[in-house]
């Protein structure tokens, strides 16, 4: 039996979109763009996480009341502008409920708006407290 070794590289200016379960259970320190109907509804990042909280409304996206108390000022373009110039090159974890919709059309609109981003298609996280990876399915990716 021969053993394979892998290493997950590190990638910068990366955005990926994932479903909520995959959000929350990140193996390593995240910015996230957290995507949700209700702030009730949102899942609770570790402490270092950088978190931008959005609310879907039959409107579009709206930045979260909640976002005032971590530190997010404006609407919606500034708080992304923000985001982007915190992150510093640093991957962005975009997620809603279903991690394919909302999230990619988000996703799709910062690599517009911000061209050094590129999408990613995998990422660790956490299932049992053992590190497993999440993979954007292909049916719902970017169409070229």
């Amino acid at each position: 039996m021969a053993v394979v070794s892998t290493s997950v590289r590190k990638k910068k200016n990366g955005i990926i979109f994932v479903p909520r379960h995959v959000a929350s259970r990140l193996s390593q320190k995240a910015n996230i763009v957290s995507i949700e109907y209700f702030d009730e509804a949102r899942p609770e990042f570790k402490e270092e996480d950088l978190v931008l909280p959005l609310i879907s409304t039959s409107m579009g996206l709206r930045v979260s009341e909640q976002a005032g108390s971590l530190g997010w000022s404006g609407g919606l373009d500034d708080a992304l502008a923000e985001l982007v110039e915190l992150c510093d090159g640093g991957n962005i974890v975009v997620h809603c409920e279903a991690g394919q919709h909302r999230s990619r059309n988000l996703a799709e609109r910062i690599i517009r708006d911000y061209p050094q981003y590129q999408f990613m298609y995998n990422i660790p996280y956490l299932v049992d407290g053992k590190r497993t990876e999440y993979v954007v399915p292909h049916s719902v990716r970017r169409r070229r």
